[in-house]
């Protein structure tokens, strides 16, 4: 099912990763992508849910004004808690990309199709891109850096 994990907190957010669904982003033969189920390594194309929690009232002000003005908001966006997307990585090229999903309330309730990044490519949590971004950025959100040296810790970096 799901098993999330604490990886990054500051001011502004909160970051859990489902740490048992990390799946391999690169398909094999057949169709078949790894797991942390099999016995082979994944590869440096990796891809992990993840959920932000919003403790700064300023990120949400500025997401809800943001639908609002586009159309997108509904009345459940007044309890918004948090927001889920998929990150994938690939660590070979020390690139990540964030993909919104979900937008939740502060009952777990689905109240939304995430456009935390916009179609502008612009993000209300600071520091995270949905087009192919440098991790080692200065700009690059902590949170993006956190995860991915839980995935990838190497030596060299």
């Amino acid at each position: 099912m799901w098993n999330w994990k604490l990886i990054y907190e500051d001011n502004d957010i909160v970051c859990y990763c489902d740490i048992e669904n990390v799946a391999d982003a690169e398909e094999y033969a057949d169709n078949i992508f790894r797991s942390q189920f099999c016995y082979q390594p994944l590869s440096n194309n990796v891809i992990i849910w993840v959920t932000f929690f919003y403790k700064s009232k300023q990120i949400v002000k500025y997401y809800t004004d943001y639908l609002k003005t586009n159309g997108l908001y509904n009345e459940e966006y007044k309890n918004l808690s948090n927001t889920l997307c998929l990150i994938e990585f690939k660590a070979d090229e020390n690139k990540y990309r964030v993909i919104p999903a979900l937008d939740y309330d502060n009952k777990g309730n689905e109240i939304g199709v995430s456009k935390i990044i916009t179609d502008e490519g612009t993000s209300f949590i600071k520091g995270i891109k949905g087009d192919w971004s440098s991790i080692k950025s200065s700009n690059t959100n902590k949170a993006i850096k956190a995860i991915y040296n839980f995935l990838f810790k190497r030596k060299e970096d």
